[in-house]
């Protein structure tokens, strides 16, 4: 048994990163991957078994495009239709792009607005033949416009 003197501990903050291949997202270095660690490159078996299975990579998308896939998803109005209309994101690449761009309490607030009101962004369960819904802070660009 080592002594207390002998241990040495290293603080998380130094462990070595790597950026996943398949989420694009960081993982830090595990005790299991000490012997490979050169070789891993991704953070979970998921990830591996997606990046294997075929899947296409995330989509890059602008700047702008991305702020307006967050607008309409928070839109109550705006149904994954939509999106997947004008963007071509189903509602899975949806809910992906809203993961890497919001903060994960906002992420989670959003998600459990999504769920409690399930047919809130479903076209067929809800009656959208009035057309759709232009906030009157919106412009036809997708823009919004400053409030005094």
């Amino acid at each position: 048994m080592r002594s207390a003197d002998q241990r040495t501990s290293v603080k998380k903050e130094n462990l070595p990163k790597k950026i996943c291949l398949s989420c694009s997202r960081p993982f830090t270095w595990r005790k299991k991957w000490e012997k490979v660690w050169d070789e891993v490159k991704y953070c979970s078996k998921r990830c591996k078994g997606e990046k294997s299975s075929g899947e296409a990579a995330p989509q890059v998308l602008s700047e702008e495009d991305q702020d307006r896939i967050i607008r309409m998803a928070w839109e109550d109005r705006t149904p994954f239709d939509a999106i997947l209309t004008q963007f071509g994101l189903k509602e899975s690449e949806t809910i992906e792009v809203m993961r890497r761009s919001l903060a994960p309490a906002r992420f989670r607030a959003w998600r459990k607005r999504v769920h409690e009101n399930g047919k809130l962004k479903d076209r067929e369960a809800r009656n959208f033949d009035v057309g759709v819904f232009k906030s009157s802070m919106q412009r036809t660009d997708g823009s919004t416009k400053k409030q005094k």
